[in-house]
């Protein structure tokens, strides 16, 4: 049987520890990523559970015994699970959480049930030592030298469930501990009964005597041995665990695993599917898991199912976020807690957000208020964002030295790039600033790109290489919004890596594995088949998302529907609507392409300027969008700044907005009639653009449109055909 971590063409992305009795070289592989590895767990986190309570022994609180018989208590721990995808049977049966299962199983309480039973063959000082042995966790060397911790507390409370306390003491003498759980069914070769017996294999202390049916359950009936194989499942809930450094723990459950969901609110119930799997929400029993963050865990958690079942896809989105874990979070990226493989799918778990930005803003707050605090936390989390895609985007793998002085070599590894062509509006009554990082130029003046130099150089004298990545599918359903204490506004976090990928430096920009299914913050180079997929294409998606988010900012929910439906046009490339941010039409030349940034996008990007709210902030912010990052890429000249830069800028704007109140809020509206764009001092074509506002006749001149050669396949790329109109813009 192939294993969750196995890839598909025998190359994985990591070098994988194993541990819980799986063989390390089948995970000893060569790969392209080479990182710390994410550790698969065989036993469902059982010796886990047990080394967290021996290290937390004396803050271990056991509750009072209940009334009634040992039998009754245990069935009246039960949980039922809430796995919205569990099989009946499952449901119906529940789980026995860990902990509560040692508050039942006591040495007291397993010496008043053994007296029951053998109070004529043993003392009360026998009976007593063999409470204290069967309660006892036991440290047991495996056949490969590991120790593990041993227990018969989950075999002793089945057996009392099944009414079978009289065997107990030949299952001790036979050794059927916790370690041989999930026994299994095992068919007597003289006789061709079916007889429970240890599974093939494991532990590798039985070895000797592996698919031999037990002989202290030699005498159960088949239908008691039938049952007891299905009721074992109630004890072996998985337990999952938070790595304490940059690892990802790897759950490897059998189908029959219970997993410990448990009740939720009737709202929790409701299940998003994407393009590449269903996310959906859960509360972990809080006896089978050490999450770290007490808050998140009460909101509970989001459980992302992959559609897809390819170890690679999975290996490659897990090697992206295991960056993002353990000393190297980031507050802007979402943190994957621990992954998981059940019932032949792989599934990642995450701390539950209340939201995706789109819901954020058309539900939780459609109105927000325009003051300093919003205005605040719109531009933290815009330069939080881009610097969330920054680290995507050049992610360092050394360790970073005292001489750094707290500043990360991302940051120290920047190079100081002169702006890239200006193409931004500017208002005939504001100069140019050498202070001011977005300060208006005059009207078309151009700055001359430089190259990044001295990079790779610097990362090879220090003995690091740049991890170069790229998210794919960035847009407001794929940015999550997490609920801060009161009175705060809350975090967003980057979310969905399944588009992502991560190579060395030398692979900067690839051709793309796939393309995302929503078209709407595509960049217009992934609109043609044969074209690349480049690291700025994720800073065009960035500009279309934070142009609505100022949408947001200025006029709620309202303006973000307005400009939605203002921008669906019909695309004459698809030959269906779109409502992408930019325009592709036809020439006379065959198969040659026009690509301009959609007039309605520059018409709403000239409403905003002029709203009666916008700021100087916003107008900044505006700026950066349309000059920066909504540029059509075709020629030398004509570039995105990389996203570095966009941090930079950004980082620049917040913290003038903690200095200076008025640039933060202070309304100052363009007139209409003022607005203009610079003409290129370049012989490029030119054409105007007639923008309506306020009953006012603007010409605003952009520059033309700028030839994009895009040869149009047979073959469309995958989404075009499951094209819909993105729900925000």
């Amino acid at each position: 049987m192939r294993h969750l971590l196995e890839p598909e063409d025998g190359h994985a992305l990591f070098r994988f520890s194993v541990i819980e009795g799986l063989d390390p070289a089948d995970y000893a592989h060569d790969g392209a990523l080479r990182q710390t590895a994410p550790t698969v767990i065989s036993d469902a986190g059982t010796q886990q559970f047990k080394g967290q309570k021996h290290e937390n022994a004396t803050s271990l609180s056991y509750t009072p015994e209940l009334d009634g018989t040992l039998e009754d208590r245990i069935f009246a721990a039960r949980q039922l699970t809430q796995h919205p995808q569990a099989e009946p049977w499952k449901r119906d049966m529940g789980f026995i959480p860990k902990k509560q299962l040692d508050n039942i199983i006591t040495e007291e309480s397993v010496y008043q049930e053994l007296s029951q039973h053998f109070a004529h063959r043993y003392d009360e000082e026998n009976l007593r030592q063999y409470a204290a042995y069967i309660c006892r966790d036991q440290e047991f060397m495996v056949g490969d030298g590991r120790i593990k911790l041993k227990s018969y507390k989950p075999v002793f409370a089945l057996l009392v469930m099944f009414k079978k306390t009289s065997d107990m003491l030949q299952v001790v003498e036979e050794d059927v501990s916790d370690l041989d759980l999930p026994l299994v069914d095992v068919v007597d070769g003289s006789y061709g009964r079916h007889r429970i017996g240890r599974p093939s294999g494991t532990p590798k202390h039985h070895s000797d005597d592996t698919n031999v049916p037990l002989l202290s359950l030699s005498k159960w009936s088949r239908v008691e041995s039938e049952s007891f194989l299905r009721y074992q499942w109630m004890m072996l809930a998985p337990f999952f665990r938070e790595s304490e450094y940059n690892d990802v723990q790897h759950y490897q459950l059998h189908d029959s695993h219970i997993l410990p969901w448990k009740d939720r609110a009737d709202d929790e119930y409701f299940a998003h599917q994407g393009g590449f799997g269903t996310v959906f929400p859960v509360r972990i029993h809080q006896e089978h898991h050490n999450f770290s963050d007490p808050e998140a865990c009460k909101r509970g958690f989001a459980i992302k199912q992959l559609m897809h079942r390819s170890p690679a896809k999975f290996n490659r989105e897990v090697a992206i976020l295991q960056k993002f874990v353990g000393h190297n979070a980031h507050e802007h990226i979402v943190a994957l807690l621990a992954t998981y493989e059940h019932c032949g799918k792989y599934h990642m778990i995450f701390y539950r957000a209340q939201g995706d930005l789109f819901k954020y803003w058309k539900e939780i707050n459609p109105r927000p208020s325009f003051n300093r605090d919003t205005v605040l936390w719109v531009a933290r989390q815009c330069k939080g964002i881009a610097d969330g895609l920054v680290r995507l985007h050049k992610h360092h793998t050394f360790p970073i030295s005292a001489g750094d002085e707290g500043e990360s070599l991302v940051q120290s590894a920047y190079p100081q790039r002169v702006d890239a062509h200006s193409r931004e509006f500017t208002h005939p009554t504001t100069t140019s600033s050498s202070q001011d990082p977005l300060g208006k130029p005059e009207l078309g003046k151009r700055k001359r790109p430089v190259d990044d130099i001295g990079v790779e150089n610097e990362l090879h004298e220090r003995g690091g290489q740049w991890k170069f990545g790229r998210h794919g599918d960035l847009k407001p359903e794929n940015i999550l919004w997490f609920q801060g204490s009161e009175g705060s506004y809350g975090t967003l976090k980057i979310a969905d890596f399944g588009q992502a990928e991560l190579h060395e430096w030398q692979c900067k920009t690839r051709k793309r594995s796939e393309v995302a299914d929503t078209m709407a913050y595509r960049a217009p180079e992934c609109h043609f088949g044969d074209e690349k997929f480049r690291q700025s294409s994720d800073v065009w998606s960035l500009g279309c998302l934070l142009l609505v988010f100022v949408a947001w900012a200025l006029g709620g929910a309202e303006k973000v529907k307005e400009f939605a439906k203002a921008r669906c046009a019909f695309d004459e490339y698809w030959e269906m609507p779109s409502d992408t941010f930019f325009d592709i039409r036809s020439l006379q030349e065959p198969d040659l392409w026009s690509v301009t940034v959609k007039p309605a996008v520059v018409q709403f990007i000239c409403e905003l300027h002029a709203h009666a709210k916008c700021s100087d902030y916003f107008h900044d912010l505006l700026n950066l969008i349309f000059q920066k990052m909504l540029v059509v890429e075709v020629a030398s000249d004509n570039k995105r700044i990389p996203c570095y830069q966009v941090y930079k800028k950004l980082n620049d704007m917040h913290e003038k907005c903690h200095t200076k109140k008025e640039y933060a809020t202070m309304p100052t509206p363009w007139k209409s009639q003022d607005i203009t764009m610079p003409v290129p001092s370049s012989p490029i074509h030119v054409r105007p653009l007639m923008v309506a506002n306020g009953g006012m006749e603007i010409v605003a001149k952009r520059k033309g449109e700028v030839e994009l050669t895009g040869r149009r396949d047979n073959k469309r790329p995958q989404g075009a055909k499951k094209f819909q109109r993105s729900k925000t813009s």
